[in-house]
């Protein structure tokens, strides 16, 4: 019984060194500093717009979606905003791990360039629909 006690614990250090190795492994190339930083930036300053659109709005209701043939399509409540920086730190983390995973197991390289270069240019698009919320709001409603 001791025997299959240390081999468990001998296992869960192995995988536990395994992938400590793995994420230093991963963060000692500057080019993923620089994705994380400006991750954490694009996060940010949506966090911060949609901060500013719920206290500005109070508990209005948000446009959230206008055409120019239909007019408004989605509204919904000011606490509604808050989805978009969820589904871009969402986006941030699975891209993140999906990425470690990949550089763990010594694939291509290029694949962890790609997987957090879309998570920059989602977060991008994220902030970009954020702004044009800001817009659609702030224009109808005459502020």
């Amino acid at each position: 019984m001791k025997l299959f006690v240390n081999k468990i614990f001998g296992w869960f250090s192995f995988k536990s060194l395994f992938w400590t190795t793995a994420w230093l492994d991963f963060w000692r190339p500057i080019s993923a500093k620089i994705y994380l930083a400006v991750l954490v930036f694009l996060n940010l300053a949506a966090w911060a717009l949609s901060l500013v659109i719920k206290f500005n709005l109070k508990d209005r209701m948000v446009i959230f979606h206008y055409t120019i043939l239909f007019g408004i399509d989605y509204i919904a409540k000011s606490s509604a905003v808050f989805r978009i920086p969820i589904y871009g730190l969402f986006f941030i983390v699975f891209n993140f791990a999906i990425a470690l995973f990949l550089h763990n197991k010594r694939h291509d390289r290029t694949l962890t360039h790609i997987l957090l270069g879309a998570a920059i240019v989602v977060n991008v698009f994220l902030l970009v629909s954020l702004m044009s919320i800001y817009s659609i709001n702030y224009i109808h409603l005459g502020k």
